[in-house]
């Protein structure tokens, strides 16, 4: 009867074990990867700093003074955005709910958004004029690409041929 009774504990064990292990290793996954696949600001899906690496000296310091040009618009944008859905939050929180308010801060946040986005298509629509083709395409793809973020720290690199 001992026998018997020490092997069912230690299959539970074992069991259990395993439980354990696929419980902490999700959980560890999910801390190590919470971030992979996504960008700050989710619609806003372009990486500059990896289409950068396709360009020589020459076009990554043109690129990099369109961009210079437009950065304290962006950041303004961003500000605001970020202002507009901190108010958001706070009236959501609120008891009773004013949807009037609500509805008003939702719909600034949406114009903030629309502005942002607007921004970065010029941006953008500029940067492609001043590249050749080639480069243009090279860029664009690496930029756009949907995993292209270092986990590492270490730079980016020109990926070959997809």
């Amino acid at each position: 009867m001992t026998i018997a009774k020490s092997r069912l504990l230690v299959i539970a064990l074992l069991i259990s074990l395993g439980i354990n292990l696929a419980v902490g290793g999700f959980f560890a996954a999910r801390w190590i990867y919470h971030d992979e696949g996504r960008r700050s600001h989710a619609g806003f899906m372009f990486d500059r700093e990896a289409a950068r690496t396709v360009l020589d000296e020459k076009e990554r310091a043109a690129i990099d003074t369109i961009w210079r040009a437009r950065k304290s618009k962006i950041r303004a944008h961003f500000k605001a955005y970020r202002q507009t859905k901190r108010e958001l939050t706070r009236l959501l929180g609120q008891d009773p709910l004013d949807r009037q308010a609500i509805d008003s801060v939702q719909t600034n946040l949406l114009e903030t958004r629309q502005q942002i986005e607007n921004t970065l298509y010029n941006t953008l629509l500029e940067t492609a004029a001043t590249l050749p083709p080639d480069r243009r395409r090279e860029f664009f793809k690496i930029g756009f690409r949907k995993h292209h973020m270092r986990m590492d720290g270490r730079k980016y690199r020109k990926p070959a041929d997809e």
